[in-house]
């Protein structure tokens, strides 16, 4: 199907894709949104029962009040927010259309792809702005058995695991708050990570998941790396000890996220193979495709830890100031 053009092309809808096209519809330019998931899919990743670390007032999107129960947003009130925030900035979101193709140039883009249901579209923009983050697409291990069924690179709650002896794998936040959570659940939790020390982790967490393995409620191989999974156990290379194999139901692998680097070959933008970052200008965000823009936290490529929502949610900002100075072309 072909759409009428718009001014601007989002592609991603999660928190810095909704507060750019916002920035930049409110400035009248016509925006059009496209998602291959759900609304903010990245969130709805996350834990079943997070509570976020930011106030209510560092995660608002142009001033539109977060309401929320207690001192700080869970989940579901953030989810709900965002759906909120679309019907009432009237941003107009097609969910379900994943983005596969870009041609043209400033001017005039042509931006193509299929929806949920296999049907193709196509899309004329001036120009376009890519806010898809890094969540969908983890960095993997690398290692035999990865890909089994009781493998998984995301962690949403404790229940399904209670009887079952889990490994978790990383050092920072996410991989912590797993572990606390499984452990506090009655499941069998041990933790693999490749440095000698946990990483920078959240005031609270640092010394809870400590006095965990101080206390051996969480076993601890580090540092250490997996070398092997298999169906009813894992291969463990813990320095200093040698090789071990552990009786193991479940991984969790949570060693964080990257933007989808075929993604951005697909786009003609470069990056980084080191970083991951997406080759651009950091004043104006535009990449080195001229017209074809970047917000959220794909910027900060394997890096996560740089950018979140609280300093994307001005992304569209720059971008716009760099639109009303000229842009490219």
């Amino acid at each position: 199907m072909q759409e009428a053009a718009s001014e601007i092309v989002v592609v991603g809808a999660g928190p810095a894709g909704l507060a750019t096209a916002h920035e930049l519809q409110a400035a009248g330019l016509k925006t059009l949104i496209l998602e291959r998931g759900c609304l903010a899919e990245h969130i709805t990743r996350f834990p079943v029962y997070l509570t976020f670390f930011s106030t209510a007032d560092l995660l608002e999107l142009a001033g539109f009040p977060l309401i929320i129960a207690g001192e700080k947003p869970t989940r579901r009130e953030y989810l709900t927010y965002l759906r909120r925030f679309v019907r009432e900035m009237k941003l107009e979101v097609r969910t379900g259309w994943e983005v596969t193709e870009l041609e043209g140039e400033v001017g005039r883009f042509l931006v193509r792809g299929r929806t949920r249901v296999g049907e193709p579209f196509e899309v004329g923009a001036e120009r376009v702005v890519l806010a898809t983050g890094a969540f969908a697409t983890p960095q993997r291990l690398e290692v035999p058995g990865e890909d089994l069924p009781k493998v998984s690179h995301y962690y949403h709650e404790a229940h399904p695991y209670f009887g079952s002896k889990v490994l978790v794998v990383g050092g920072r936040n996410s991989a912590a708050e797993a572990a606390l959570e499984l452990w506090r659940a009655g499941v069998e939790v041990s933790l693999c990570h490749r440095g000698a020390q946990l990483g920078s982790l959240k005031y609270w967490l640092g010394p809870d998941i400590e006095n965990r393995i101080k206390n051996g409620e969480v076993v601890a191989y580090m540092p250490a790396r997996v070398a092997e999974i298999r169906p009813a156990s894992v291969r463990i290379d813990w320095e200093g000890h040698g090789p071990i194999e552990i009786a193991n139901d479940f991984v969790l692998a949570l060693t964080g996220y990257r933007p989808d680097p075929a993604f951005l070959a697909r786009m003609g933008i470069g990056y980084d193979p080191a970083t991951g970052r997406p080759r651009h200008d950091d004043a104006t965000l535009e990449s080195d495709r001229a017209g074809v823009y970047l917000a959220g936290v794909m910027l900060a490529g394997n890096v996560s830890s740089e950018i979140f929502i609280e300093n994307s949610r001005t992304h569209g900002r720059q971008i716009l100031a760099h639109l009303r100075n000229g842009g490219s072309g």
